[in-house]
């Protein structure tokens, strides 16, 4: 029964995902690095015989899209959700608008980035992505009186695609991927907290017992939760378990989760095993641990 009650949730979220209040330019001073499509920006048509996404191509104009936490719940603590579709395209609702309402529940207020995608086979899809992610933190943290938030408690989470993009920008946070020109560069670009969901191809491509060359873990990394299926057929859980095996030997508190089934692109939709609508609960769990909610 708590199960089945579970799942009923999860389904009402998917029919009634809330609308963003604002959506913040991440690059209002001009954007750096890499714009590789030029395709006008576009929601494709529904792929058919599969699940209903909305899904986006054509971004070069990255920006945040913010889902404010109610009033009455608001905790002081942001999350900045990068979605996955790839990177030549974004599942905005599935990983992106579907998870800020889950978060908004729980008092946290919650930014969708859409990230600028490029072409399929572009030969580093993921730079100027990660570039937007580390901006975005910047952006957030400036602006954490505005939205009620306390500047120290700024999350970035990664779902698929947008969890290498996530890990590339934390583990080079000491190290901007771009130029600071703005004021709001002067904040710091590293997230307080880590959350990562079947992050994708995260290891090397020739030699998969190490991670991808731009990833650097180290003892600046931020708290990291991960959640990843073992049965993923497409971001294979060897990358999550490398990547915690890093972390614990740079002594950054961790935890994962590394479920039997519930292979790719589950978000938090209903699902005949617990994987989908299980995660949240261990991260709203995780994040009470961190001390970055109540």
């Amino acid at each position: 029964m708590k199960f089945r009650a579970l799942l009923i949730l999860a389904f009402s979220l998917t029919l009634n995902a809330a609308e963003p209040t604002q959506n913040l330019k991440i690059w209002p001073d001009g954007v750096q690095g890499p714009v590789n499509d030029k395709a006008p920006e576009r929601i494709l048509p529904d792929v058919p015989n599969a699940k209903k996404v909305l899904r986006v191509e054509g971004v070069t104009d990255a920006t945040l899209q913010v889902y404010p936490a109610p009033k009455e719940k608001a905790c002081g603590t942001a999350v900045i959700i990068s979605p996955g579709g790839g990177f030549s395209k974004l599942a905005l609702d599935l990983e992106g608008s579907e998870v800020a309402e889950n978060f908004n529940a729980l008092g946290i207020t919650a930014f969708v980035l859409k990230y600028r995608t490029s072409p399929a086979k572009s030969p580093d899809p993921q730079l100027g992505a990660a570039m937007d992610a580390q901006r975005a933190v910047s952006l957030v943290r400036s602006k954490a009186a505005e939205y009620g938030l306390k500047p120290d408690h700024i999350g970035l989470l990664g779902i698929s695609a947008g969890g290498q993009v996530a890990l590339i920008a934390t583990s080079n946070h000491a190290h901007r991927l771009y130029e600071a020109k703005a004021d709001f560069d002067k904040e710091s670009c590293r997230p307080d907290f880590l959350a990562l969901v079947y992050p994708w191809h995260i290891q090397d491509t020739k030699d998969a017992t190490k991670l991808r060359d731009d990833i650097h873990v180290d003892k600046t990394m931020p708290p990291v939760f991960i959640a990843h299926a073992s049965d993923d057929p497409g971001a294979k859980v060897e990358g999550s378990l490398l990547l915690a095996l890093q972390l614990q030997a740079a002594k950054v508190s961790f935890e994962m989760h590394a479920y039997a089934k519930g292979g790719h692109g589950f978000g938090l939709r209903p699902a005949p095993v617990p994987c989908p609508t299980d995660w949240p609960q261990r991260f709203a769990g995780w994040l009470r641990i961190q001390d970055f909610i109540k």
